[in-house]
Order: C-alpha cells, then sequence, then structure tokens
C-alpha cells in the first residue's frame, strides 16, 4: 500500500475491498486488525481496523530500522 491507495480507504469498506484498494492482502496483527508495510517509504506503514467486516479506522504509524552496522 501506498499514502495514495491509503487515502482512498473509507469507513465501511469490506476487507476484501480493502485488500483490492492496497493492491494485495494486509498482514494480521490483532483480531480484526491489519498492517500495510508502505510500498514507497520504508518508514512508515498503515494499521486498517476492522469491525464486523467493515473498515472503522485507519492510522499511519512510524516504522524505525534496524541498522546492521
Amino acid at each position: 500500500m501506498n499514502e495514495v491507495e491509503f487515502e482512498k480507504l473509507k469507513n465501511d469498506m469490506s476487507y476484501i475491498e480493502v485488500v483490492k484498494a492496497a493492491g494485495g492482502a494486509g498482514k494480521k496483527i490483532k483480531n480484526n486488525e491489519y498492517r500495510w508495510n508502505d510500498e514507497i517509504l520504508m518508514t512508515q506503514a498503515y494499521i486498517v481496523k476492522f469491525k464486523d467486516d467493515k473498515l472503522v479506522g485507519k492510522e499511519i504509524i512510524a516504522v524505525k530500522g534496524h541498522s546492521k552496522r
């Protein structure tokens, strides 16, 4: 997912509609909560929350990288 796709997500969309908008499935992180990493920016990810298979909340989170230097 990228920021443009994230902005297209609207409340009451089903998980399948979100997958189509995002161009792929998210990773389940909790019951009814999925995460998509940003395709372009490695410093952010998107959390999308569902209730009864309807989108009820979304947020952008910061992702911290791990340097192996």
